[in-house]
């Protein structure tokens, strides 16, 4: 587990190397029950994913500018369950 200022440490450098922001007192709270090689892991998927697809952003333009954008509420719901219920269940990393 991280423990004392290593946690924003960790968080700083997460959000040095990306374009979001995301609030200091978020991630000076933020702590890890991991080992040293699964925060590795993890950070490398966090700076490697993209924070944006650009292919999706453009459809959604095209439709909005024809009126045929239609939210799928249950849509959003099922996948926000399915990848909550997917973080939840992981196996640990190796």
């Amino acid at each position: 587990m991280i423990k004392g200022d290593e946690h924003s440490t960790v968080g700083n450098q997460l959000a040095a190397n990306s374009t979001c922001e995301i609030p200091h007192h978020f991630i000076d709270k933020l702590l890890f029950n991991v080992n040293p090689q699964q925060m590795d892991t993890l950070q490398e998927i966090i700076l490697n994913t993209p924070e944006t697809d650009e292919a999706r952003i453009q459809l959604i333009k095209e439709e909005l500018a024809a009126g045929t954008y239609q939210i799928q509420s249950q849509d959003i719901a099922a996948k926000l369950t399915e990848r909550t219920l997917q973080a939840v269940e992981q196996p640990e990393m190796a």
